[in-house]
């Protein structure tokens, strides 16, 4: 969203020095008439289509590998499926302490 620009002079008001004069300035270098606020610039094609696929992935089913998992199945019924306590025990690890 663009913000407005401030057709108001800015007044600088040091520390402590805030006073009758700097109000009188600030008061002199405003308009009395502002000019229309200019219309809001259109979203551009590339951020609508940016949008719609966004949308697109975010309604999609994750991607799964049928494959794969049909051969660590086999590979557990047939006892072939070899674990390795410490590199899962890191693993696991790493995903806990892991920042969010």
């Amino acid at each position: 969203m663009i913000d407005n620009v401030r057709l108001n002079a800015v007044v600088p008001i040091a520390a402590g020095t805030a006073g009758k004069a700097d109000t009188a300035r600030a008061t002199a270098a405003t308009p009395t008439q502002q000019a229309p606020a200019p219309a809001p610039a259109a979203p551009s094609p590339s951020l609508s289509r940016l949008v719609s696929l966004a949308n697109e992935l975010s309604s999609a089913p994750a991607p799964v590998d049928y494959a794969k998992i049909a051969q660590v199945r086999r590979a557990i019924a047939d006892g072939s499926y070899k674990l390795d306590p410490d590199a899962l025990a890191k693993s696991i690890v790493a995903y806990v302490s892991a920042p969010e």
